[in-house]
């Protein structure tokens, strides 16, 4: 019983393996533009990531420049911050790259003279960008 069972599925299978061609023209063309679209959506993620990664570290390197900046002003003390009304423009290199570093004084929103007000504005362009990308840090000094 078993020995005709195994001669049954024996000759089953090799049928099956003797009459297989391959695959057909068409079911090969399909395959290669289902790798070439998958390859160049890898593509396309990795150049993206790549531009995501580095506009990132430009914007953390750069917010740690003018935020030790801020501490120093803060560390000066009010009597040693310009009047208000004062801007100070200046320029330094991250990466390659030109940030303009405008430090502003003003009084506070509420009118009060008894503290100023300090904002640094970061400004810089990414290599191959049209657009201006800008970091704001805001302070407020006692006398």
């Amino acid at each position: 019983m078993i020995t005709g069972v195994i001669g049954v599925l024996s000759r089953t299978f090799n049928h099956r393996m003797a009459s297989a061609q391959g695959f057909t023209l068409l079911e090969n063309l399909v395959s290669i533009l289902l790798l070439g679209l998958t390859l160049c959506a890898g593509m396309v993620l990795y150049y993206n990531g790549d531009e995501i990664v580095g506009l990132a570290t430009h914007k953390k390197i750069i917010t740690e420049a003018i935020n030790r900046e801020m501490e120093d002003i803060r560390t000066a003390g009010y009597h040693n911050i310009p009047d208000p009304g004062n801007v100070d423009v200046s320029y330094f290199t991250v990466g390659g790259l030109s940030v303009q570093k405008k430090v502003m004084v003003d009084y506070p929103p509420d009118g009060a003279s008894d503290y100023k007000q300090i904002r640094i504005e970061a400004h810089w362009s990414e290599a191959g960008s049209n657009s201006t990308q800008q970091i704001t840090l805001t302070t407020f000094v006692a006398s």
